[in-house]
């Protein structure tokens, strides 16, 4: 017998690769041979709240109205496929569309106690869009809560600002659709400040929540906090001054200006911008309605500075200084110090006659003025006369003959 190697120098074979393809091609041609399979019929013997699942699935209306005709499908298997969607371990965009299929569609009728008890569980897992098909087919979150887990008559928004204030996703889709939460604007509004979450912040002022609550304390508190993140490096300076701006645009109180003051005099943590536009709102309200200013021509001491002062100040109390008065605060919370330094007449009221033996009393008093307004001209005048007054009072050596 020949070997393979003869055989094949011999011509009686074909080289492996065009074997291979012809193999190939066979195999082609029984698979085209083969015939078709017809599509599968519907399974009769499938259960019916299956096939009515295929054919919501597919929303085939004229299928489940044709099985609701025989044996009230909708009323029968539609509440249990309604419950099976509304959880929260079905993907979001089947979850809303076999939901709004249901309702909208095929006119399943749901109780408002399965409604709201759906409405909160789908809260918790932030599944918006699906709220939105409960609500837009007669559901509202200012109804007082009827689900079996109820303990108190709230309204589905109280219970659910009860849990989630902290999260402004939440809060923000409350309050785009309409939830009364005017309960609880303040301490949400609170929270999204110091988030620095400004749309949420601006959405729940529409509500009436207010910034200049507590006679300012409130907005005053919300700096504060703003200021301790900063100082502990939690937020960056561009947000810090974004938030404050917020604030003042949204018209934070005259008195919450004493904390702007306060970080004006100490802080370089503000932009140049802001603290521009700080200054531009402080000389707004104290030109807005100035306070008298004494006619300094006809003051000649101590005492007639300190009694012109006081009439300005309406105080009967003749124990306080000129120093005191010139910091007293009015009903704005400004003092009688920050009146002198918009209208210019720091030099008038400072002067060193006048200051004589209390010139350190006077300087003490001007380092509470804004940093703008400060001069260091009028500080060293005061500090000249110290120095003049404590040469003068030297004693000068006996001199020895």
């Amino acid at each position: 017998m020949a070997s393979i190697e003869e055989s094949n120098k011999s011509g009686n074979r074909k080289p492996l690769q065009e074997r291979l393809q012809e193999n190939r091609e066979r195999v082609k041609e029984r698979a085209a041979e083969k015939p078709k399979k017809a599509p599968p019929r519907e399974d009769k013997k499938r259960p019916p709240i299956q096939r009515f699942k295929d054919a919501v699935l597919a929303q085939d209306l004229a299928k489940i109205k044709n099985m609701d005709n025989k044996n009230g499908a909708i009323d029968k298997y539609g509440h249990g496929l309604f419950a099976e969607y509304s959880t929260r371990k079905v993907g979001e965009s089947e979850q809303v569309e076999v939901l709004k299929f249901l309702i909208e569609k095929c006119d399943l009728k749901v109780m408002q106690e399965t409604r709201h008890t759906i409405i909160l569980d789908l809260t918790r897992a932030k599944r918006f869009k699906a709220i939105k098909v409960l609500l837009d087919s007669g559901s509202d979150l200012n109804d007082l809560n009827l689900s079996p887990s109820a303990t108190k008559k709230k309204t589905l928004a109280a219970i659910i600002m009860d849990k989630h204030a902290q999260e402004s996703s939440i809060v923000n889709f409350l309050v785009t659709h309409g939830a009364d939460i005017s309960e609880y604007t303040q301490s949400s509004l609170k929270k999204a400040l110091l988030r620095r979450d400004l749309g949420t912040a601006h959405r729940l002022l529409k509500q009436g929540a207010r910034l200049n609550a507590q006679d300012g304390e409130f907005a005053k508190e919300i700096l504060g906090g703003l200021y301790q993140q900063r100082a502990s490096n939690k937020i960056i300076e561009d947000d810090l001054n974004d938030t404050i701006q917020f604030m003042m645009l949204n018209g934070m109180t005259v008195k919450t200006d004493s904390f702007i003051r306060d970080q004006l005099r100490s802080s370089d943590n503000l932009s140049p911008e802001l603290e521009d536009y700080f200054y531009s709102k402080i000389n707004e309200k104290l030109t807005a309605n100035p306070r008298p200013m004494p006619d300094f021509s006809k003051i000649t001491s101590q005492n007639d500075l300190r009694d012109a002062f006081n009439a300005i100040n309406k105080s009967d109390n003749g124990k306080m200084t000129a120093a005191d008065l010139l910091m007293a605060q009015d009903k704005d919370g400004y003092s009688l110090l920050d009146y002198l330094c918009v209208q210019g007449q720091l030099w008038e009221a400072f002067d060193p006659i006048f200051w004589s033996g209390r010139e350190g009393k006077a300087i003490n008093v001007l380092k509470n003025c804004l940093p703008k307004y400060r001069d260091k001209n009028l500080e060293a005048a005061l500090k000249t006369q110290i120095t003049l007054q404590q040469k003068s009072q030297r004693k000068k050596p006996v001199l020895k003959r």
